[in-house]
């Protein structure tokens, strides 16, 4: 009897408990990163239920970070869910700065719809998730060895969110990164020589323009505005967005809606040294 019901629940069982463990392993691992490996958060930007900024800023905000912290060595993963819930998360970048005894490592997170990129970088050979890292260089050609494949797990992971969607009976739309932008490729948002880095600047000083930029869109603002036109705009964001509208929504539009909040109470700060 008890050898029937182990057949036939002991992997249903398995899974469950599967589940359970690498839900809490993540917790611990993410955990032990920001006690032990002294994780400072550099940048995390969201949009809520794709609104306040368009997915093109989003993206261009990803490669400016992908151009300003790049260094010889690297590491990229990838993930796509399968829950349909996840198709509607916020797209969202996010850049953390790990200090070891070695060197220092900077991680860049570009989460969007239902999938998302994970990009290490160090100046030092170093292993992440398991993974070696890749020696990321400058070839004879002018080529950017490294950011082919980065490229391309960008696009397969892109490609395999497209699949999920569709098994789940919902069409992709047009919004990036479906509509992919090449990391390689030229933009005219973005100037390669404002985003290299350099032992005379630091990286903050360096990604400061773009975040500006960022404010300004999260606000609704032109590239010059008054005092007045700020606090305006920020009060509209505050009755739009402030979490207490969501208190009988979803925990995770609660969530975005918190991450927001915080965004623009410090788009706010950082707009009003710039008013006019």
């Amino acid at each position: 009897m008890w050898f029937v019901i182990f057949v036939f629940f002991g992997p249903i069982i398995y899974l469950i408990v599967s589940v359970i463990v690498d839900f809490f392993s993540d917790k611990i691992k993410e955990e032990k990163r920001r006690k032990y490996y002294g994780e400072e958060e550099i940048i995390n930007v969201t949009t809520y239920n794709n609104e306040n900024v368009s997915p093109n800023d989003i993206m261009l905000l990803f490669i400016s970070q992908f151009r300003l912290h790049k260094s010889r060595y690297y590491v990229i993963n990838y993930k796509v869910f399968n829950d349909k819930n996840e198709q509607n998360y916020a797209w969202s970048v996010r850049t953390t700065k790990q200090t070891f005894g070695w060197g220092v490592i900077y991680n860049i997170r570009f989460h969007f719809t239902n999938g998302w990129v994970y990009l290490s970088f160090s100046d030092s050979s170093f292993v992440s998730g398991g993974q070696e890292s890749e020696k990321y260089y400058l070839s004879y050609t002018g080529l950017d060895l490294g950011t082919g494949k980065i490229e391309r797990t960008l696009e397969i992971c892109r490609e395999e969110a497209r699949i999920k969607w569709k098994m789940n009976g919902r069409e992709p739309n047009d919004n990036l990164p479906f509509n992919y932008i090449s990391l390689s490729g030229e933009s005219s948002s973005l100037n390669d020589n404002s985003y290299r880095t350099s032992s005379n600047n630091s990286h903050e000083n360096t990604a400061q323009p773009d975040l500006l930029s960022f404010y300004r869109s999260l606000l609704g603002l032109k590239l010059r505005f008054s005092h007045e036109e700020l606090k305006k705009s920020y009060n509209e964001a505050v009755k739009k967005y402030h979490p207490d509208r969501y208190g009988a929504s979803s925990q995770r539009d609660r969530e975005n809606a918190e991450m927001l909040m915080k965004q623009i109470n410090e788009a706010y700060n950082k707009l009003k040294p710039v008013a006019a």
